[in-house]
């Protein structure tokens, strides 16, 4: 089985050599040419917790209460109107609005049988309903799925699938109609305190040449020869922050933050991260390298959460750059995760890759020696930054990675500080 993402990824390697075409059914069907599920559809889309050991009970009364589930009824069937930014190719399609309405089923508690981490917690799943359609037209289905709520998390999330042989719409999706393929409409979307924000997928799986029909769509990766693809077609709402995260006032004191406004947590960030440290080039040569982290006027703050802990994402730039004008470079943007919600950071990470560079110019602020780069006409940058507090100590560094884009070799680096496994294990 092969697997690719995204319209650009299937454009350029299936449509140039198969037959492609943009779909849009006059009988309103959103992919006609797509074989039905065999099945039919499943109420339970909540997704598995793998080696959790689960269970699933009643939901205790307790348990209801303390993880507020009445309240994540309440917000998740409220009824929803919001912006939604398309992703398809179709450059006279613009924003539009979406509706959506959830009906909820009885609610399950499942309970893990191994000690709790990120990646195992109880849970409560309530089988969900979702009715949703665009005012252009582009969408309109009835989609299958559940609302989790993990016990610790700070947000809920909801997600939902349909046929897409049984989905109504104009959106125009690449296909290749020279194989037999069924698809699947997904909805992935997460419930903040004060609104709602997701996307769309269409999930194709075209069949292996000869074959007119597999298994359901859970039978995908014990087909040989079957490939996936996943076409990414909107998300909402239509701003600047990604379906993870929401827009946040810099100045504004929130819960999330202890209290604190983003501006006073990243200000605390510029003046806890090192200012000048050591580093040293992949040939043994070493130099000192200063990073600066500017500070936030009018920029985009954005604010996530992950298992509990929440995630704040800067568009303020990271500067680096090095004694021996090597390195005079800049990140677009920079993130900081948080220890629940007591506004004290756990770690800070920035990173940037910049591909297709030629090799003959500098790449990305980084001045690279002529014989490094002699025969390679393709580089690819990689920026990675990463520090930690443990007991109120900080500890990390990073790297900048040159390498040729096509073969993957290493052509140059430079990581700090000594002794740093970015430093002792990935530039040597």
């Amino acid at each position: 089985m092969t697997f690719k993402r995204g319209f650009a990824v299937y454009l350029a390697v299936g449509c140039c050599v198969l037959a492609c075409s943009s779909s849009k059914s006059a009988s309103g069907g959103l992919c006609p040419t797509c074989k039905p599920q065999l099945g039919g559809e499943s109420s339970d889309f909540g997704g598995g917790q793998e080696n959790c050991l689960e269970q699933a009970q009643p939901l205790p009364d307790a348990v209801r209460a303390e993880l507020h589930v009445a309240d994540v009824v309440a917000s998740a069937t409220s009824p929803f109107t919001t912006s939604l930014r398309w992703a398809v190719p179709d450059t006279v399609r613009g924003d539009t609005t979406l509706t959506a309405t959830t009906t909820l089923d009885a609610a399950t508690y499942r309970v893990i049988g191994v000690e709790a981490s990120e990646g195992c917690r109880d849970r409560v799943l309530i089988p969900a309903t979702v009715n949703v359609a665009t005012a252009d037209g582009g969408l309109k289905a009835i989609l299958h799925g559940a609302v989790e709520l993990r016990r610790g998390d700070l947000i809920w999330h909801l997600r939902a699938h349909a046929d897409l042989a049984s989905t109504n719409g104009n959106l125009p999706l690449e296909l290749d109609e020279t194989r037999a393929h069924r698809g699947q409409l997904s909805l992935a979307l997460s419930g903040f305190p004060d609104t709602r924000r997701g996307s769309f997928n269409a999930d194709l799986s075209y069949f292996p040449a000869g074959v007119s029909e597999v298994g359901t769509m859970g039978d995908s990766t014990q087909t040989p020869g079957l490939e996936q693809v996943r076409l990414e077609l909107g998300r909402f709402p239509a701003d600047d922050c990604s379906i993870i995260d929401f827009p946040l006032d810099l100045e504004i004191a929130h819960p999330w933050l202890g209290g604190m406004s983003a501006h006073t947590i990243h200000s605390r960030l510029r003046a806890a991260l090192p200012a000048i440290t050591s580093a040293r080039w992949l040939d043994g040569s070493t130099t000192e390298l200063s990073l600066a982290l500017d500070d936030l006027v009018d920029q985009r703050v954005c604010l996530g959460a992950a298992f509990g802990d929440p995630i704040l994402r800067f568009a303020s730039v990271t500067s680096l750059r090095s004694a021996d004008v090597r390195v005079d470079s800049s990140l677009p943007s920079n993130e900081s995760r948080l220890l629940g919600t007591s506004g004290e950071p756990q770690t800070w990470t920035a990173s940037n890759t910049i591909d297709s560079l030629p090799g003959a110019t500098p790449a990305a602020g980084v001045n690279l020696n002529a014989g490094s780069v002699a025969g390679h006409d393709s580089l690819r940058v990689l920026f990675e930054l990463q520090y930690q507090w443990h007991d109120n100590t900080l500890a990390g560094g990073g790297i900048v990675d040159v390498a040729d884009e096509l073969s993957n070799q290493r052509l140059d680096c430079v990581a700090w500080p000594p002794g740093s496994e970015f430093q002792d294990q990935r530039c040597r």
